[in-house]
């Protein structure tokens, strides 16, 4: 068994569990504890770091090394799950760029954009590709105000560690926001059913908006 100790932030350390589970694929791993710190702590904002972290404000301590190796991944997360389509709501895909449902939205609605090649942030990305991400982001955004009736979108992308970039995989965030709603970047529960199903809703209303200029696989 592994014990691993997450700390909750605020921004000090004010609050502990402890977690034991076994042996497992290392990404369940993650998921597991993500999952436990968002849920029983009843907090929010739970990242997953591209090191297996969860910070700002989950924080993965450890009195041994060995556990923090047990569950650091040693490869992009965005790779292995989304672009692999193993552990992913994705609402579009073509040879480039892949759109997805955040796992943990912080509105309904929540999508992400990502190229299917790896880039780390917006210094690396191929201008081509990356002005693909923007022209789909643009339907997107009109896909999201029609299928969550939104007042407002919020399109946002950070580029590093101190930029509170978390997934070394670039990344464009697309949030739908209502006027009687204050701005809000607490994480939502969703569950994998209400995931699905945003995801078909999104798609089909994109194959509307884009109609023939580009089919959706």
């Amino acid at each position: 068994m592994i014990e691993c100790r997450i700390a909750l932030w605020a921004p000090i350390p004010c609050n502990f569990i402890n977690i034991e589970f076994p042996s497992i694929d290392q990404d369940q791993a993650i998921l597991v504890i993500a999952d436990r710190a968002f849920h029983e702590m009843e907090c929010s904002d739970p990242y997953i770091s591209l090191s297996g972290v969860i910070s700002l404000p989950y924080f993965l301590l450890s009195s041994k090394k060995s556990c923090f190796e047990e569950i650091s991944l040693n490869d992009c997360i965005f790779c292995k799950n989304i672009v692999s389509g193993k552990d992913a709501y994705i609402f579009y895909r073509n040879e480039r760029i892949i759109g997805f449902m955040d796992r943990f939205p912080v509105e309904e609605g929540h999508s992400l954009i990502i190229p299917v090649k790896h880039y780390e942030n917006i210094l690396t990305i191929e201008e081509g590709v990356y002005l693909e991400i923007q022209k789909i982001a643009r339907y997107l955004s009109k896909a999201l105000i029609d299928v969550f009736d939104a007042d407002g979108i919020n399109i946002g992308q950070n580029n590093g560690e101190c930029a509170r970039q978390v997934v070394m995989h670039y990344h464009l965030h697309i949030i739908p926001r209502h006027c009687e709603n204050d701005i809000r970047w607490d994480r939502l529960k969703m569950t994998p059913n209400q995931l699905e199903d945003q995801a078909r809703r999104i798609k089909a209303s994109l194959e509307r908006i884009m109609g023939d200029e580009e089919k959706i696989p």
